[in-house]
């Protein structure tokens, strides 16, 4: 027995061996302790990368293929350098102010308690820049109504400020994302004039329209006294003469017959059929007198016209490496002739209408097909002959990137000071622009049409050529900007929805610097639109009326529109506070950084 118990006795552990061994697994459970935050921490960490390049991918597309030039375009001022608003400005950090892309500025004074390797954000602030945070709100519609905030993420779809469903909200990681550009941005092209938002665009058939005969008369141009003619008898006529509902217009005819009821009697019906049918009869006398008239402005102008009085489309030009003579209009076709031709050519077609009485004949529409094909050969000729020959409208029907010249401001010549104290750098382009008339004014179906003389502005503010820098050789390094994206729990500072909202660029305002409207309220929203609180009791989202015309010298509307009572940005519906003093700091982590180009004009990436 005794080597039975000494021999079980022997295998035992001692107890250094048991301290040991529950050293050993302490060890492992403290070390595995430590590492799973770590895990936890990484894993979060690479879940916002994920998000964070997901929604860079998406802005750069937004970015690079988004409306394209036709919609970057400077509001038209009464005044040189009244009016700055650009409906999407080239520079992808004064992009995102426009809140289409998901992203929206953050209060200063939550940016400068925010602490990043190297000081970056608050480099950033401090020469101007802003940091964007991302919008509570997920983007459901397309990329050409990102944040005009029709569709809602709000239950009535409207942003009436209800609590709304949660589960359509952006995830909560989303929210601790910031984003900033840095680096500094090339000196742009100027989109449009300041003073002329060109290019104006029309139709190869169609009407003539009020600012290219007022320049048309204004430059003394061939066929100046034709134009009037036609001008003055579609006055008379206006609207153009409606073969449709004749008696249901103004214009040639008010007198026409109304429309029977249902079940009227026979002979009513046929009296109605009878007095539309006269009514046709001289509206189309109208029209007849209407071609007529564009013959003779074609005629006038100097166009090589066949013998209907028809206009004759251009020759083909020489054979590659020809030299080509700016004198010669087949190759360099005045504007007057464009003019003319699309005018003929809706005249004439208008002749070939079904409802006219009686009928086009052949003749007629053999007229109609010429004048519309010359219209279109002299249209396209023009505006691929020379960019800075502003004397007609371009055609509508084919758009070329050089309908929209290389403009830039002239940062070498004299500010030009206007009588209300603006002040703005003249313009410079490769050739200087000509043949220009008067500005439209015209911001939307609410404003009417209004020409203003602006020419003598634009004569007098054209800066030297010799300084545009659009054309000029440049480095790679130049051309280069970065997005960085940080990870921070920005929510947690107690007034992260009472701080009031960063400033709003004076671009992107409805008013100019005379306090008059250059755009629609309805547009010209600020960033934080969707979530900025009503009043001071911040117990509601404003709703806004983009179809109203507001009191903007309101001082509460003014409140809302400036942020003054803060936003909704976590977007739950409701005023939160965070855990965090107002005085405490945050540091944010730097998660990603991405190099992009950083274009000059107005284009779009493929």
């Amino acid at each position: 027995m005794s080597d039975i118990f000494r021999n079980r006795a022997a295998a035992a552990f001692s107890l250094v061996e048991v301290a040991v061994a529950i050293t050993i697994l302490a060890g492992t459970v403290v070390a595995a302790a430590l590492a799973f935050p770590a895990a936890v921490t990484a894993e979060r960490m690479a879940r916002q990368r994920v998000i964070a390049a997901t929604k860079v991918l998406d802005l750069m597309d937004h970015w690079g293929q988004g409306e394209g030039p036709e919609f970057d375009r400077n509001e038209e001022a009464k005044v040189y350098g009244q009016s700055t608003y650009a409906n999407r400005p080239m520079d992808l950090d004064r992009y995102l102010n426009r809140a289409r892309i998901g992203l929206l500025p953050l209060p200063p004074r939550l940016a400068a308690r925010i602490d990043s390797q190297n000081d970056e954000i608050r480099s950033i602030v401090d020469a101007g820049g802003s940091i964007f945070y991302c919008e509570a709100r997920p983007l459901e519609v397309g990329f050409d109504q990102r944040g005009i905030g029709l569709w809602d993420w709000r239950s009535d779809g409207m942003g009436s400020g209800d609590t709304g469903d949660a589960d359509r909200r952006v995830a909560a990681a989303s929210l601790t994302l910031l984003f900033a550009v840095r680096g500094y941005p090339q000196q742009n092209a100027v989109p449009t004039h300041p003073n002329l938002s060109w290019p104006y665009v029309e139709m190869l058939a169609a009407p003539p329209r009020e600012y290219e005969y007022r320049n048309h008369v204004a430059r003394a141009w061939p066929g100046t006294a034709e134009f009037t003619a036609v001008w003055e008898h579609l006055e008379a006529t206006r609207p153009t003469i409606d073969l449709q509902h004749p008696g249901n217009a103004p214009g040639l005819d008010t007198g026409g017959p109304n429309v029977p009821p249902r079940g009227a009697p026979a002979a009513e019906v046929d009296a109605y059929y009878a007095a539309l049918t006269a009514n046709r009869a001289k509206n189309t006398l109208a029209i007849d007198e209407y071609v007529r008239l564009a013959k003779a402005f074609v005629s006038a102008t100097g166009i090589p016209v066949d013998a209907d009085g028809a206009p004759l489309p251009p020759d083909p030009l020489p054979g590659a490496g020809a030299r080509l003579d700016a004198n010669d209009p087949s190759c360099f076709p005045p504007p007057a002739w464009v003019v003319a031709t699309r005018v003929l050519a809706h005249a004439a077609m208008y002749r070939t209408s079904s409802l006219c009485v009686p009928l086009a004949d052949e003749a007629q529409r053999d007229v109609a097909t010429i004048a519309y094909e010359s219209s279109a050969a002299w249209s396209m000729r023009y505006a691929a002959a020379d960019p800075y020959d502003w004397g007609a409208h371009r055609p509508l029907n084919r758009a070329l990137c050089t309908d929209f010249p290389l403009l830039q401001y002239d940062l070498s010549g004299e500010p030009r000071i206007a009588a209300n104290g603006d002040a703005s750098w003249p313009i410079t382009a490769p050739v200087q622009p000509h043949g220009y008339g008067e500005s439209h004014f015209m911001l939307s179906d609410i404003f009417p049409l209004a020409t203003t003389s602006t020419r003598a502005q634009i004569d007098d503010n054209w800066g030297n050529p010799r300084n545009l820098t659009l054309t000029a050789r440049f480095a790679a390094a130049e051309r280069c900007r970065t997005l960085i994206c940080w990870s921070v729990d920005w929510t947690a500072f107690e007034d992260f929805e009472s701080a009031p909202s960063a400033p709003m660029e004076a671009t992107r305002h409805f008013l100019d610097s005379n306090g008059e409207r250059v755009a629609m309220e309805g547009v010209s929203l600020p960033p934080e639109r969707d979530y900025l609180w009503s009043d001071a009791s911040r117990s509601a989202v404003y709703a806004w009326d983009r179809t109203a015309v507001w009191e903007y010298d309101d001082l509460a509307y003014k409140q809302r529109y400036l942020g003054v009572w803060g936003a909704d940005r976590n977007g739950n519906g409701r005023f939160d506070v965070g855990p965090l003093p107002a005085s405490a700091r945050m540091r944010a982590t730097t998660l990603a950084r991405f190099a992009f180009y950083d274009r000059r004009i107005s284009s779009t990436f493929k």
